[in-house]
């Protein structure tokens, strides 16, 4: 299981939502479909 994947489970299981716009992650792109999600968890 990859960190995107795992964080999306997190995200839906503890319905947990992204609050900020910066990202502190040099290795997520802002235009994924993961971007919100590990930012949010």
């Amino acid at each position: 299981m990859t960190r995107e994947e795992l964080s999306a489970v997190i995200s839906r299981i503890f319905d947990v939502k992204r609050k900020t716009r910066g990202n502190p992650f040099n290795d997520v792109e802002l235009d994924e479909w993961y971007t919100d999600i590990v930012l949010a968890v």
